[in-house]
């Protein structure tokens, strides 16, 4: 994937959009990238299921990334065509192969 440059603000996460290898960009959400303090600890990766997407994360994300003694950068994921990532026009491409690839 590369990350293309559309990239917005908000209070409580950073909004960007990453390119896939097919050409669709995918939303994430990131909690915790300008806190030196969770360069220390791994990241947690959030993935929705099936019809859910990246605001199913957003209180567990501000927990975690705002956490007094170890906070996380947290990343959440819409996949392809759920949330605001793009729809794919080809649906045999929704499968797990695909997605566990982007």
């Amino acid at each position: 994937m590369n990350r293309s440059t559309s990239m917005a603000s908000s209070q409580s996460f950073k909004e960007q959009f990453v390119m896939t290898d097919d050409g669709l960009n995918l939303y994430v959400r990131e909690y915790g990238a300008d806190d030196p303090m969770t360069a220390e600890q791994l990241p947690l990766l959030c993935l929705a299921g099936l019809s859910r997407n990246s605001r199913d994360f957003h209180q567990l994300a501000l927990q975690f990334s705002a956490h007094d003694s170890s906070p996380r950068r947290v990343i959440a994921i819409d996949y392809r065509g759920r949330g605001l990532s793009d729809r794919d026009p080809d649906s045999n491409r929704y499968q797990l192969p695909v997605e566990a690839h982007d």
